[in-house]
């Protein structure tokens, strides 16, 4: 499993960068946030791609529940990270976008693990 963690605040681009991953990993697909479908799975691709948006997830027992912790292949993009940074994957590409103007974004990409 391939694992990216996107952080931003509210309107940052993390649902517009995702967009862009998945025209590359599942061209064709139609992507809109999962703020309330929680995973939306697209697999038009050689990988499955999974698109989390944790927005309302409280814990463990919701990631549980929803079978985030059984994915094992494919690539994942993660929203709303900070709401689970306890429960992310060790190895991972974190992705941090920070609004600095109204068309403009800082991008900062860090591997961990």
């Amino acid at each position: 499993m391939i694992c990216v963690s996107l952080y931003g605040d509210l309107g940052a681009g993390k649902t517009a960068f995702v967009r862009g991953m998945a025209s590359l990993l599942s061209e064709g697909s139609r992507v809109s946030s999962p703020t309330y479908a929680i995973v939306n799975e697209y697999r038009k691709g050689k990988r499955p791609f999974y698109h989390y948006d944790m927005y309302r997830i409280e814990g463990e027992d919701d990631l549980v529940s929803i079978g985030f912790f059984d994915l094992t292949q494919g690539i994942m993009a993660i929203e709303w990270s900070e709401n689970i940074e306890d429960c992310l994957p060790e190895k991972r590409i974190e992705v941090r976008i920070e609004k600095i103007g109204e068309q403009s974004r800082r991008i900062t990409f860090s591997r961990i693990g």
